[in-house]
């Protein structure tokens, strides 16, 4: 019988684990679209565990069934798109002195276009590590660029871009956290 907790406890710490990591990985539409089915799957279990225990009459569950048929009815009657996401293929700019950064909100894809200096007219993503730290100790100057590029490198290359900021001219105070 302890074998048996043994294992149920291994293996929610195991799913605990997997969950946790794929929440640092995902993208926020991802994260939103898991929330919602988590939140859609609790509310089915517990009108379920209610009607099996008398708490709650079967006619309840065709109702609760019922609800992604109305919000797709109510999506289309008001030309929306219901609880679903709205509106895709949206995105956000912002443009600093060195850089134009885009963020597209479906798959949550982060690049940028260096605007001048020596890296001029060049994507983020065409960039190495070692150009991209170049590129920080360039922009240094202007905490706005210097701000949205650190934000890149967090979301592209972790942490590990800053421990070694210092061997390219740049100072660790000086890279700020990625928000």
């Amino acid at each position: 019988m302890a074998l048996q907790w043994l294992l149920i406890v291994v293996g929610l710490l195991f799913l605990a684990v997997l969950a946790v990591n794929h929440f640092v990985r995902a993208s926020p539409a991802a994260m939103a679209r898991i929330l919602r089915n988590f939140v859609v799957a609790l509310i089915v279990m517990i009108a379920l565990l209610l009607i099996v225990t008398g708490r709650l009459p079967w006619q309840s569950l065709v109702a609760v069934l019922f609800l992604p048929v109305v919000n797709y009815l109510f999506g289309r009657a008001t030309g929306g798109a219901g609880w679903r996401n709205p509106e895709p293929g949206q995105s956000s700019e912002v443009t600093t002195k060195f850089l134009r950064m885009s963020l597209d909100h479906d798959s949550g894809t982060l690049d940028g276009t260096v605007l001048q200096g020596s890296f001029a007219e060049r994507k983020l993503t065409s960039m190495s590590l070692d150009e991209l730290r170049a590129l920080a100790a360039e922009v240094s100057s202007d905490a706005d660029s210097l701000n949205v590029l650190a934000a890149y490198l967090d979301r592209t290359h972790g942490a590990t871009w800053r421990e070694t900021m210092d061997d390219a001219g740049g100072s660790r105070a000086t890279a700020p956290s990625g928000t």
